[in-house]
């Protein structure tokens, strides 16, 4: 993983998805706030690549960067939004369907195709494995 900051941001970029689902896993326990950025502009290192970006700078950094990834594979959750739609979305090794309900439903999440948004309400999370 890559990791800068901004001001009293921390920008983290995972090398993988299993690397993005185990720190927002880990985020999400720590129930600190954090949001999925996709970076447009152009010329920059991470241009077209999806960023976690923490509103907290450095005190963050040192935890993150020593989270240690579970080999174990990845659970895997359709989360079905408010005008019906659902994803199929791989999270870490260990999160529950419980941790996956407390972080996805009642949330907005983008579901648009780029550059439009379309922000709609999780409502419902089941396992599929």
């Amino acid at each position: 993983m890559k990791t800068d900051t901004h001001e009293t941001d921390l920008y983290i970029l995972p090398e993988s998805e299993q690397e993005r689902a185990a720190i927002c896993s880990f985020l999400v326990k720590q129930k600190w706030n954090y949001t999925l950025e996709r970076s447009d502009v152009k010329g920059q290192e991470w241009y077209g690549k999806t960023y976690i970006e923490v509103p907290f700078g450095d005190v963050l950094r040192t935890n993150v960067e020593a989270l240690q990834v579970d080999p174990a594979p990845l659970t895997a959750y359709r989360v079905t939004y408010a005008n019906g739609y659902q994803a199929e979305i791989s999270m870490a090794a260990g999160v529950s369907i419980k941790d996956a309900e407390d972080y996805f439903v009642g949330r907005r999440f983008d579901v648009g195709v780029h550059p439009a948004e379309n922000m709609q309400k999780a409502v419902n999370v089941e396992l599929i494995y």
